[in-house]
Formats: structure tokens, C-alpha cells, sequence
């Protein structure tokens, strides 16, 4: 059965050879033509350096998985993919741009501009700890505010990460420290109160029960001092990384190539052959189609095993096709007449 319908298949394509193969010229020329008549874009492109050694240190935990190990470029490329998609990031980059008028123009218009933005700005890596961004647009100066855009959004979305996480801390140590100044005073308080009840004696030592009591009161106000005194620290710490945060992130991400105005128009290759490679897969499929749909719908007997197949009976002889032989007996007798000639 599968012999027959290839068989079909190939007689049907094969019969008119000529028609089949049209939807593949036609739909690449159509690729050409668009490709032609498309107008052209500007590419600005910029590279960023990812420190290797500062953002490992914050990612260590998440990148050994015990089956791959991603690179900081990949990471970094990473997060530039899933911010792309959201629309704060993209509004981010659009207020950096001379776009920024239009966002006043109504939630169309800006629904247009949020996905015209996200489609023309991209991030790939170059390396183990080399990221590339850039930007397309029809005007060279928008492609290289896109570009720019891009990476300043990013940067300063890490910085407002850091310094986000930096202010949490500081203020949950903030509360920890007015608690434990509290606890402190308490403890004080019933130091000195303790001491005013019971004065020393005139004569001899305290009694054993007091000087318990004394001691138990002074480890609890050294215990509260401790608690104190590391939470400030703490506290401290917080303080000088929400103040580190904008120049520990700028030299993790270092920007090796600003982006800049592209002099002249530049066009992708790979998109043109991927353009032209997809239109002939698909005039190939519908010529297939067009080519199966005719052996389907053509119900005589061409071969054998049609007969075998159909009508379940033994093929005896098969008359043979004389058109191609009738047409070459007049061009042989043709040449014999003009010898006899000579």
C-alpha cells in the first residue's frame, strides 16, 4: 500500500513537473520582493563586561545545579529576557527615548509603542562574561537611544534591586534596635532599682541572696548591651551597602561599548536566508499538497499494482505507451531518406 501511494505521489508531481514547483518560485520571489521593497533599518548594538567574580558571589548558590553551570553572560542574558516582556521595564526605556511624548496619546497608542519597543530591543551573549544588547529602529538616533535605553534600564533596575534589599535590612534593623535600647533601659532600670532597695551594708558583705540577685541583673544588662551592640553594627552594615550599591553594581556591569549612532544601514543576512528558506518549505508543501490532492481525486488504473490493489485480480500484460515512440519513427526515417539522398 505505502509502494502505491508513492508511486501516486511521484506520477502525479512528476506528470506536470512544471506546475508544481510554481509555488516555490513564487513564494520566494515574493520573499525577495518584500525583503526589497522593506524599508531599511538602522542597528545599534552595545556590549556589556559581567564581572565574573562579583556576580558569582550573589549567584553561587543557584548556578551549580550538579547538571550545567550557566556563565554570568547567560545569567545576565537571562534576566535581560524576562524583564523585556514586562511593560515597567519597557515604559523604562521608552522614558529614556524621544518616545516619551507619545505614552500621553491614549492606551492604544501606547500598547502599540510598548510591543513596536519590545520587539526592537534584544540582549546575546558574546562569550563567558561578555552580553551584547542592541537595538533596531528605521531611524538611526531612536536605534541607538533604544540601545542606550537598554542597558541604562537595566543597570539601574539592579541598583534599585540591591538597594531595595539594602533598605529592608535597614529597616528591620532599625526596629531590632529601638527594641533592644528598650530592653537595655528595662534592664538598667532594674539594676539601679535593686541597688537604691537594697544600699550596702555599713558593716560586713551583702547577703549571699543579694549578691545572686546583683549578678543576675548584670548579666541580664550585659546580654541586652551584646544584642544591642550587634544590631548596630548590623545596622551599619546595611547602611554603608544601600550607600555601596550604586558603584558595586556600575563595576559589575561594565559597559565596554556605549552604544552608538549607526553610520549606515545594515541588513541580517541570516534573517534574509531564513526568510528565503522558510517561503521554498513552504511552496515545496503546498506543491506536495496540490500533487497529492491530484492522485487522490485521479481514479485510473496507471500501474499494476493499481489493478492489483483495486481490483484484486493478476495483470497479465501492460499495453505500452506509443507516443513517445511514434514521435521518434518520423525523425529516423527522416535522417534514412536524407542518406539516401546523398
Amino acid at each position: 500500500m505505502v509502494r502505491l501511494v508513492l508511486l501516486r505521489l511521484l506520477e502525479s508531481y512528476f506528470r506536470r513537473w512544471y506546475i508544481y514547483p510554481l509555488p516555490i518560485v513564487l513564494l520566494v520571489a515574493v520573499s525577495l520582493l518584500s525583503t526589497m521593497r522593506a524599508k531599511p533599518s538602522y542597528i545599534a548594538v552595545g556590549a556589556i563586561y559581567v564581572q565574573k567574580e562579583s556576580l558569582l558571589a550573589t549567584l553561587t548558590s543557584i548556578q551549580n545545579t550538579g547538571f550545567a553551570w550557566i556563565t554570568p553572560a547567560q545569567a545576565t542574558v537571562n534576566e535581560f529576557k524576562e524583564l523585556i516582556q514586562t511593560d515597567s521595564f519597557i515604559r523604562a526605556i521608552i522614558g529614556q527615548t524621544d518616545l516619551e511624548s507619545s505614552m500621553n496619546q491614549g492606551p492604544d497608542a501606547v500598547s502599540t509603542l510598548i510591543n513596536n519597543t519590545r520587539a526592537a530591543v534584544w540582549a546575546q551573549t558574546l562569550g563567558d562574561n561578555l552580553v551584547q544588547v542592541g537595538a533596531i529602529d528605521e531611524k538611526g538616533p531612536l536605534a541607538e537611544q533604544y540601545a542606550k535605553a537598554l542597558v541604562e534600564a537595566y543597570i539601574q533596575w539592579k541598583i534599585n534591586a540591591d538597594q531595595q534589599e539594602s533598605t529592608s535590612a535597614q529597616a528591620f534593623f532599625e526596629n531590632l534596635v529601638q527594641t533592644y535600647q528598650t530592653d537595655l533601659d528595662t534592664a538598667r532600670q532594674d539594676l539601679q532599682n535593686f541597688l537604691a532597695d537594697n544600699p550596702d551594708p555599713e558593716r560586713g558583705d551583702r547577703p549571699t541572696t543579694e549578691q545572686l540577685q546583683i549578678s543576675e541583673l548584670k548579666v541580664a544588662v550585659d546580654a541586652a548591651n551584646q544584642r544591642l551592640t550587634g544590631t548596630i553594627d548590623k545596622l551599619d552594615s546595611a547602611k554603608l551597602a544601600l550607600a555601596q550599591a550604586d558603584s558595586k553594581t556600575r563595576q559589575t556591569y561594565l559597559v565596554v561599548d556605549t552604544p552608538h549612532l549607526p553610520p549606515t544601514v545594515r541588513s541580517s543576512k541570516k534573517a534574509l536566508l531564513m526568510s528565503l528558506v522558510t517561503m521554498a518549505v513552504v511552496g515545496l508543501i503546498l506543491g506536495i499538497i496540490g500533487a497529492g490532492g491530484a492522485a487522490l481525486l485521479d481514479s485510473s488504473f496507471r500501474f499494476p499494482v493499481d489493478v492489483q490493489s483495486s481490483l484484486n485480480l493478476p495483470v497479465w500484460a501492460v499495453v505500452p505507451d506509443m507516443a513517445a515512440r511514434g514521435k521518434s519513427k518520423p525523425a529516423k526515417a527522416g535522417r534514412k531518406g536524407r542518406e539516401a539522398k546523398k
